[in-house]
């Protein structure tokens, strides 16, 4: 009964650190559905295109940064979020993906969408690149106060 409680143990590590491993590797995207899925079919998410995309607060000497993305999604029950990349150093423009999740299988109708995100913390050091699934946009910002730096 101890070899057999050992190796179900050591089964059970392994699969933790592939799943580990596989969740590193993928991107923002990916990761965000690895570990949100249901029971049934799972949770999908990929980048999904917007149609616009602004910061509220860009150009005056605001105490907050809003990113405000609009678009459409091609079914219904899609969440859309907005993802910003992990750097090591900050970047000119901070790069923010528009991501799509859906757990289950919608139904083919155009939905429209709003996504918000406070950007204070994830500006670059000119502002932000809005990445979508076949377009990103760059938004610059006008910081008149502070570092530009974060």
């Amino acid at each position: 009964m101890g070899i057999r409680n050992t190796v179900v143990r050591t089964l059970a590590a392994t699969g933790l650190i592939a799943s580990s491993v596989l969740i590193s590797q993928a991107g923002p995207a990916q990761a965000a559905s690895a570990g949100t899925g249901d029971k049934g079919g799972g949770t999908t998410c990929s980048v999904i295109d917007f149609d616009k995309a602004a910061v509220l607060g860009a150009t005056t000497n605001a105490v907050r940064h809003e990113l405000v993305v609009t678009g459409t999604t091609a079914t219904a029950g899609v969440k859309v979020t907005l993802v910003p990349l992990t750097y090591i150093r900050q970047p000119e423009f901070w790069g923010i993906e528009v991501t799509g999740c859906t757990s289950q299988v919608g139904l083919q109708v155009v939905t429209p969408f709003t996504a918000h995100l406070n950007i204070d913390g994830t500006i670059g050091t000119i502002g932000v690149e809005v990445i979508g699934a076949t377009r990103s946009q760059l938004i610059p910002l006008i910081l008149t106060s502070g570092p530009k730096a974060f």
